[in-house]
């Protein structure tokens, strides 16, 4: 027999000389239907649930930075039936540490940590801790990449000087040259370019949202996206500082002009110094990877990438600097790096939180995810004095991957128990789990089954140590017959209990008022009393 795991599989791995890796995993087991989450408007309910990822990934940038969180999502199509293949959602947890002990002590202290913040966060989605080493190592690399692309923030260079040239190589706009400012000395055009990176926004879709064009695709993709804590280096804060100062230099000169350019450098401006109040909190280096055993193509790219960060949007009145992403190759084997980032600029919770997303189906309708169309709630945990010999459990009440034993007493169960529900829903199955209970216990009972089914299956689970208290009636069986007078009394009172019986079947069989009649109760009766005699 199989031993049964109770603790998180570790998978322990060399990251260098000095350092090791341990990793836990979690599987997404379920995604509660959204009619069961209360969904009155749904773009309300797509910003509930931003705003709960963006808490959950606040309260990990709190922690040190040789912790790394992970999220993988695997698609594997069915080439066959394309809607029946499966996406494979897997949250990971790696801790980095100089000892091989430090570092699994403190992956599974901060395991249980996880799990109450998926708890707190994200109650729609079930998560299950993984217990074999085996399957926590398939999840971790599903497959060999053949290709991958990182999903970055785009970057361009910007001048807050010069405007953009038109065809001809003349500039678009009224102003034509900055070379005599109004104020000041004369300004350093140069000096004016600033690199500048689009933080990523919100999209308006879900994930859950492109799931069938991926199952549709035959080969698998692995979207893979990691966050870890960091401090923000003083490099990209006097990056930004000297920004902000040639916004400001330029503003300066062109004071007093409502030129489209100086729309854009006050855009600019606000924007670079929202970046530096954002940067002030706690933030997260983050990678973004999209991989597949063939070539990536490029619309797949496209879908997946928009479904994270929005593309500006032409119709803003106003000049915003938010939004947009780039692509590039990456070496496939890179992906499986947990300490592998593309990226150096941090990213604040706010942005990478458009990527580390759970799909959240807004339909009850959705392949490839496992939606679960029930609640559950948890079960009134047990007594220690619940436990006794009379007591019998009548199944494990799982809510968010905590189980808890459901007990009945004997009383109860001796005032009556009635089970309903369909054809293959299980009532057979909770009868031979208290059968069994009950004949280990050591008590008595008895059992009619007109189908036969449940007998056999009793009798493959029926304990050897109670094997002679086992009386079985089998009417089939010709070999072993048993004998039934249904019409052998022994008193007189007796012999009318068995006819008032007998009389009583056969009416709720045919209804005798209309089949019948007093004639044929009175001859009923009276041939009866002459078969059984006096």
């Amino acid at each position: 027999m199989k031993k049964k795991a109770h603790y998180s599989a570790i998978h322990l791995q060399r990251c260098n000389k000095s350092n090791y890796r341990a990793s836990v995993g979690l599987s997404v087991v379920s995604i509660l239907d959204p009619r069961l989450r209360g969904i009155n408007e749904e773009e309300d309910e797509r910003v509930r649930i931003y705003e709960a990822h963006h808490a959950l990934l606040q309260a990990v940038a709190c922690w040190p930075e040789n912790v790394t969180l992970l999220l993988n999502v695997v698609s594997k199509p069915n080439i066959a039936y394309p809607l029946r293949g499966k996406i494979e959602i897997t949250l990971f947890l790696s801790v980095t540490a100089c000892e091989k002990h430090l570092a699994m002590a403190e992956v599974l202290s901060r395991h249980t940590v996880l799990i109450a913040l998926l708890n707190n966060h994200l109650p729609a989605v079930e998560f299950k801790s993984i217990l074999d080493l085996n399957e926590l190592a398939g999840r971790l690399t599903p497959f060999k990449s053949g290709s991958a692309v990182s999903i970055e923030r785009r970057r361009e260079r910007l001048s807050v000087a010069i405007p953009t040239p038109g065809q001809d190589g003349q500039p678009i706009g009224f102003l034509t040259s900055l070379t005599t400012p109004q104020k000041g000395p004369a300004m350093d055009l140069d000096s004016l370019e600033i690199p500048y990176m689009f933080p990523w926004t919100p999209a308006t879709r879900d994930f859950s949202e492109i799931v069938e064009a991926l199952l549709w695709h035959p080969a698998p993709f692995w979207l893979n996206v990691r966050v870890r804590p960091i401090s923000v280096s003083a490099a990209t804060v006097k990056g930004l500082t000297e920004a902000l100062r040639k916004c400001e230099e330029f503003l300066l000169h062109r004071q007093g002009e409502k030129t489209v350019l100086e729309i854009q450098a006050r855009a600019l401006r606000l924007a670079i110094a929202e970046r530096l109040q954002q940067l002030g909190e706690h933030v997260l280096r983050g990678g973004v990877f999209l991989c597949s055993p063939v070539d990536l193509d490029e619309a797949i790219i496209s879908t997946v990438a928009d479904t994270i960060s929005a593309r500006p949007r032409e119709t803003d009145s106003e000049i915003v600097f938010k939004g947009g992403y780039q692509t590039r190759s990456i070496p496939p084997e890179a992906v499986s790096d947990p300490g592998f980032f593309s990226e150096e600029e941090p990213f604040t919770a706010s942005e990478i939180v458009c990527a580390l997303r759970i799909p959240h189906p807004q339909k009850s309708s959705c392949p490839g995810l496992p939606i679960k169309r029930f609640r559950t709630v948890l079960a009134q945990p047990a007594r220690d004095a619940d436990y006794n010999k009379e007591t019998a459990i009548l199944g494990m009440s799982v809510h968010r991957g905590y189980e808890q034993p459901v007990l009945v007493s004997a009383d109860d169960r001796m005032r009556h128990m009635c089970i309903l529900g369909q054809t293959g829903t299980g009532k057979s199955t909770l009868l031979q789990h208290l059968i069994i209970q009950d004949i280990r216990a050591g008590r008595g009972l008895c059992l009619l089954d007109p189908h036969g089914e449940l007998v056999e299956a009793v009798l493959n689970r029926y304990p050897k140590e109670r094997k002679d208290d086992l009386v079985l009636i089998d009417f089939v069986d010709r070999d072993f017959y048993i004998p039934m007078n249904f019409l052998k009394w022994r008193t007189s009172e007796e012999r009318d209990f068995i006819i008032d019986e007998l009389y009583a079947t056969v009416d709720r069989l045919y209804n005798l008022v209309q089949t019948g009649g007093p004639m044929f109760e009175q001859y009923f009766r009276g041939m009866l009393r002459l078969l059984m005699g006096d």
